[in-house]
């Protein structure tokens, strides 16, 4: 199967599919003039995966824009959730649920398998936590279904479609789901691998992703920028301007635009099998010569490590090199150094001082996650004369704006 995704850093996002993969990939639009926001919809609740002794939350993912007002009401069963009164099958033993206040979450009275969350002004969507025990069986299940209801919606409704919500196929406001515990073993069961050639400013090339998958999971794949070489500075914002496209899967993998330290990709593998994927990475004309990195994680469990995980380094083919930007530092009083900070005032755009007590200017190095090399004495003292500096092109009249004091 083939399909197209088109990524990029600071634009708009779109997905153009063929085949069997129709899914859009929602970007963040204002709403109708004069409402707070569209209205929540979740556009994906997960299958989970946990180690014994590992824990989760249970928030669906939801589209950009949906405003999260309202009431999330979660049950838990150990069997399938088709019964309106609930209740009826205890979780697996190991298994607990707890409506954490932080979350604004609590139980109705009277009710052992239902979790109801306030999301009014959280931003994000509450649920409870389920955590295992470390002697927490493997395989060990619990199912669970989520509901939103909206504000001055009913509640008692809410809960009785949660009860029942394995009977019935799942939309934007209502799904079922199970989280599953695997021991440390199923992580030797799927391996991953990666092959990351050069990327070419202004060109395109094939990067290939095989899987062996042991069992059920999510594949992540994303690019950033490279650990190393520890003297690259980092890049700032806008930078990396790269996209990733013409995607091509093997049958059993539903890839989605994904993004973590840069453009990739998320890919649900139902069951388990051997499978390639293949994406290409575009370098924009004017990218510098910056080290990155492809990893790819295979999601054996949803949260925690220990999970199938391959990383390939490369370099950006490109004539132009990755620029030089200084910026002043300033020593504290511990002798650690640190970025001055800005005021917002054009009168006095900066707090700290950048000279010693002689006067003398000093340079310190990046130098990684050190962060700092040995510094390095610039010019001679004498700069204790001064009262500021500037920046090239700054004229008197426009002093007060770019200038800095030293």
């Amino acid at each position: 199967m083939r399909t197209r995704i088109l990524t990029a850093l600071g634009t708009s996002v779109a997905l153009l599919a063929t085949g069997t993969l129709t899914a859009a990939i929602a970007t963040a639009t204002p709403g109708p003039a004069g409402a707070a926001g569209w209205p929540l919809e979740f556009e994906r609740v997960a299958d989970l995966a946990i180690k014994p002794g590992g824990a989760t939350w249970l928030s669906p993912e939801t589209r950009l824009g949906g405003e999260s007002d309202g009431t999330f009401v979660y049950a838990l069963s150990g069997a399938p959730l088709t019964d309106p009164q609930g209740g009826t099958t205890a979780l697996p033993a190991g298994l607990s649920v707890s409506p954490d206040t932080f979350m604004d979450c609590t139980r109705p009275p009277r009710s052992t398998d239902v979790v109801v969350c306030s999301g009014k002004g959280l931003g994000y969507v509450p649920s409870p936590r389920l955590a295992a025990a470390a002697d927490t069986a493997d395989g060990a299940a619990v199912h669970y279904a989520v509901v939103h209801v909206p504000p001055g919606g009913d509640v008692d409704e809410a809960v009785r479609e949660a009860r029942t919500a394995g009977s019935r196929p799942a939309d934007t406001r209502h799904a079922a789901r199970t989280v599953t515990v695997r021991t440390p073993e199923h992580g030797a069961r799927s391996r991953v691998a990666l092959s990351a050639p050069r990327v070419k400013a202004g060109a395109a090339v094939k990067h290939t992703v095989t899987l062996h998958a042991g069992d059920p999971g999510r594949l992540l794949v994303d690019i950033g920028q490279s650990a190393l070489p520890a003297t690259e500075r980092r890049a700032e914002f806008l930078e990396l301007r790269y996209s990733v496209g013409d995607t091509e899967t093997d049958p059993g993998l539903s890839c989605e635009l994904h993004s973590v330290r840069g453009p990739g990709l998320a890919c649900d593998v139902e069951r388990p099998g051997d499978y390639t994927l293949a994406y290409t990475v575009t370098g924009h004309r004017d990218l510098q010569a910056w080290h990155l990195d492809a990893r790819a994680e295979y999601q054996v469990w949803t949260t925690g490590d220990g999970n199938p995980t391959a990383v390939a380094s490369f370099r950006v083919d490109s004539l132009r090199k990755v620029r030089d930007r200084h910026r002043p530092y300033a020593r504290d009083r511990s002798g650690r150094p640190v970025e001055p900070d800005g005021t917002g005032d054009p009168e006095r755009p900066a707090v700290k001082r950048r000279r010693d007590a002689s006067g003398v200017p000093w340079l310190h190095p990046g130098a990684g996650a050190t962060p700092f090399a040995a510094r390095k004495r610039t010019v001679d003292s004498g700069w204790g004369a001064y009262r500021s500096v500037a920046a090239p092109g700054c004229d008197r009249a426009a002093a007060k704006a770019c200038t800095a004091p030293v």
